[in-house]
């Protein structure tokens, strides 16, 4: 369980780093919600209650992995528009430059159909 939790906490760092890193992120939860589940049925079959607390805390790893992976997985569906964004804004020297180039990521979100979508 604790190499579970150490994979999942290597994943949120992952996914708040800049393109590629997220994709590796989404990754190591997904791999850390196996580990998860894996060690909560090895410690059922070792005669583990079902309420222990290293059953509830493999429950609560895998039910906030499930949600980080599902919010994440955004990042790799918008890998495009994202890619532009960030390299825009490693060219870009002033703040007006910044503005221009959070404009031009959210007018293509919304091109895409995705208004309101958060500006990372």
């Amino acid at each position: 369980m604790r190499r579970a939790t150490f994979i999942f906490l290597a994943g949120l760092l992952a996914s708040m780093a800049p393109l590629p890193w997220p994709a590796v992120g989404v990754l190591l939860v997904i791999a850390s919600i196996v580990l998860a589940v894996r060690a909560a049925r090895t410690g059922r079959a070792q005669g583990g209650s079902a309420r222990s607390p290293f059953a509830t805390s493999a429950v609560v790893l895998v039910v906030v992995a499930t949600l980080w992976t599902v919010a994440s997985s955004s990042t790799l569906l918008l890998w495009p528009v994202r890619q532009q964004l960030q390299d825009c804004q490693e060219r870009a020297v002033t703040v007006t430059a910044q503005q221009r180039c959070t404009q031009a990521y959210q007018d293509r979100l919304e091109e895409m159909g995705l208004r309101g979508t958060p500006t990372p």
